[in-house]
């Protein structure tokens, strides 16, 4: 059997492996990264003598926001659905405005509530040897506060704007889930060591909490869009632009219009 030529120009098809090599090879180096210089999971989560929450409890929150399909309503990080809110972004809301109110009037080293939340939530108190994360005694009740909260919300009784009703019954799965929640919010605050941003890169923002998205997100995200957009539109004109990268003339075949008195009329059967 003879072998039958490609419809369009064999380059497209070495342009295409090329990309995919490169690609993925990009691609292989950035999952590398991401997983050497993931955020800590702390053991426990300390405010003085009390633990707060364990990295056991962190991932079984993680195994509850999955079980129960919350993906499918809110979000983490800005991943997942729009339904609900971004659980990492409203913890971490909530939490500032808790932490912002019980400064208030009670300023340290001159510093403004706000500034005070903003230093507290930024400042990296992970620490590796002992693999322990300390939180002071406010933000610990911020975080049982969050606890109530989402008690409260994911245990109504009424189901609202694509939440169910009593959506998670067991209360550990609703602290866990907080724990979770929780950590999400601490590495979007706190400090990644010897830089001046978060783990995320300050993502989500949240100006109380003194979160703004750094100049290198900005820049980089600018810079993946004119990318993928410029690089559709180069493609589209050098396919239309050039025949030797468009169809090839040997599968063309030019249109070739029949008089009508050459056109056969069909012909009706009687029934």
């Amino acid at each position: 059997m003879a072998k039958k030529m490609m419809p369009i120009s064999s380059r497209w098809f070495q342009g295409a492996v090329v990309t995919y090599l490169i690609g993925f090879t990009v691609l292989g180096i950035l999952a590398y990264l991401v997983y050497r210089d993931q955020p800590p999971l702390p053991a426990r989560v300390v405010a003085g003598d009390k633990t707060l929450l364990t990295g056991d409890d962190i991932i079984w929150g993680m195994n509850v926001f999955q079980r129960n399909g919350l993906m499918e309503y809110g979000s983490i990080y800005g991943h997942g659905a729009y339904l609900g809110p971004d659980f990492t972004a409203e913890y971490l809301h909530k939490t500032s405005e808790f932490l912002a109110k019980r400064y208030q009037g009670a300023p340290v080293s001159g510093l403004s509530a706000r500034d005070r939340v903003a230093a507290e939530l930024h400042e990296n108190t992970y620490n590796k040897l002992e693999d322990t994360l300390r939180w002071s005694a406010p933000r610990a009740e911020a975080h049982e506060m969050m606890v109530e909260y989402y008690q409260s919300f994911f245990q109504s009784a009424q189901s609202r704007d694509g939440a169910q009703a009593n959506w998670i019954a067991d209360r550990d799965d609703i602290r866990r889930l907080t724990a979770f929640f929780a950590w999400t919010a601490w590495t979007a605050t706190a400090n990644r060591p010897g830089k001046n941003y978060s783990y995320t890169a300050n993502w989500p923002p949240e100006p109380l909490a003194g979160n703004f998205v750094t100049g290198d997100a900005v820049i980089w995200s600018v810079i993946s869009i004119v990318g993928l957009l410029g690089g559709t539109g180069l493609v589209f004109y050098f396919f239309g632009r050039y025949d030797w990268l468009g169809w090839s003339d040997n599968e063309s075949k030019p249109i070739r219009f029949r008089p009508v008195h050459e056109v056969a009329v069909t012909q009706l059967k009687e029934l």
